[in-house]
């Protein structure tokens, strides 16, 4: 791993250097060159780091990732945030940004953490159906049930091969027939 930001640390200044050089370096050019030294620098303090403290934040930006249920697309664009746009990726956090975002992500916890197998919707859903696609995620989970069983009630009732694929009137309707089925579950 060293090894990789050291290249990367070497491949940083050297892109500066050769911004800066030259007599048709512009004041953009140069700007940029300090941008790269500076990702350089704390690249250098990333590295020069303890491990073991560094693993353990990443550890635990994970475990809230999951504890969240996150999915990838907000997680890195939550990471983009802290690093202000300089990387999607928390490995390359310096240990300010991960303690920004380890605050963040905690911040976000509920008091207590539902247990169970969690069922994500497969596709991102447009902006008025999410939150019924996470309560259809969420009755599934609840009933230890899958994506097969929505597919085939989303099949049965509509027609549609995939439930992620319902407009809101069939959304709602489904999400009423999961509750009727988790009716007859708790009866049984």
């Amino acid at each position: 791993m060293s090894l990789d930001l050291t290249q990367r640390i070497r491949e940083l200044y050297e892109q500066a250097s050769r911004m800066e050089r030259g007599p048709f370096a512009s004041a953009a050019d140069r700007d940029r060159a300090r941008f790269l030294r500076r990702d350089a620098q704390r690249l250098e303090v990333i590295m020069h780091e303890p491990q073991d403290k560094r693993r353990r934040e990443l550890a635990r930006i994970h475990a809230l990732k999951r504890d969240l249920r996150l999915i990838e697309d907000d997680y890195r664009s939550l990471v983009g945030m802290f690093s202000r746009g300089r990387t999607r990726t928390a490995r390359e956090l310096d240990s300010w940004e991960r303690g920004q975002l380890i605050k963040h992500l905690a911040s976000r916890l509920p008091e207590r953490i539902p247990r169970g197998r969690w069922v994500q919707p497969r596709i991102t859903l447009p902006e008025g159906r999410w939150r019924m696609g996470r309560k259809v995620c969420a009755m599934l989970a609840a009933n230890g049930r899958g994506h097969r069983y929505a597919d085939s009630m989303a099949r049965h009732m509509f027609h549609v091969d995939r439930w992620e694929h319902l407009v809101a009137w069939q959304l709602h309707d489904l999400i009423a027939a999961l509750e009727i089925d988790q009716r007859r579950r708790s009866r049984a």
